[in-house]
């Protein structure tokens, strides 16, 4: 299992980095306290302490990113490996221990998230979202694209895996939609809507007339236009047990 004390995060100048949540910050204090007397009293006031990276890969690291990351995950086995993906159109996977590229994957489109199953047992997939309307799947044993998943309108911002079934992945778009898939079969499993939800269920007798319209209006679109936000889908999250979701818009 991976600890959890590691943080790692990637910025638009296109590096990467990786902390120690629990390590000791204050040797960075000491540190500067020792590079000169005139800056004593500057120092003397408490400052919050800064962590430094335990790895950090700029734009010269041989095969890093060109252009802003967007997106990073660990490997869910342990924190051997990371994976990164950026807005010039590749995926790729990281050897933590010395920090080299060990494979990588091309993107139709701009990468907006990569993420990995927590729950797997039988496969090794990076759920791959782009800048675009499809959602593809990457398998680090092979270190190619297997699965191309269609059935979102716009663009695709962001995936997550369910952490009850390995197989169960969820993503959302730029149009509000998100769907829930399952990666064995073709086409979503559902979609998330917001005008059905269990207080409107349990006050169905008396609906308001607003949601009484927009669901009227969702019917008639056919089938996909269920909406979980009303603007773009910018994030979900798995609670705990798997089966409640957090979604952001």
């Amino acid at each position: 299992m991976p600890q959890r004390r590691y943080l790692l995060s990637a910025s638009a100048d296109a590096t990467v980095a990786v902390f120690d949540t629990q390590g000791d910050p204050y040797h960075d204090i000491a540190e500067q306290q020792q590079r000169g007397q005139q800056h004593a009293a500057a120092l003397s006031a408490w400052r919050e302490p800064e962590l430094r990276p335990l790895l950090h890969i700029g734009r010269q690291q041989r095969g890093m990113h060109a252009y802003l990351v967007s997106s990073v995950c660990w490997y869910p086995i342990d924190n051997g490996l990371f994976v990164t993906g950026s807005y010039d159109q590749r995926v790729k996977v990281w050897d933590t221990n010395c920090a080299e590229l060990v494979c990588s994957f091309e993107a139709p489109y701009r990468v907006t998230c990569v993420a990995m199953s927590a729950a797997a047992a039988t496969h090794c997939l990076v759920a791959i979202a782009c800048d675009g309307p499809l959602l593809q799947l990457g398998d680090l044993r092979s270190g190619a694209i297997t699965h191309t998943v269609d059935g979102h309108r716009d663009a695709v911002r962001c995936a997550a895996w369910s952490l009850r079934s390995e197989f169960e992945l969820v993503s959302g778009d730029a149009g509000g939609r998100v769907h829930v898939w399952d990666v064995r079969r073709s086409g979503c499993v559902c979609s998330l809507d917001m005008y059905v939800t269990t207080a409107a269920a349990a006050s169905a007798a008396c609906p308001s007339a607003s949601a009484v319209a927009a669901a009227a209006a969702a019917r008639a679109a056919g089938p996909g236009a269920a909406r979980a936000h009303e603007g773009a889908t910018s994030a979900l999250l798995p609670l705990p047990g798997g089966l409640r979701w957090l979604t952001a818009g």
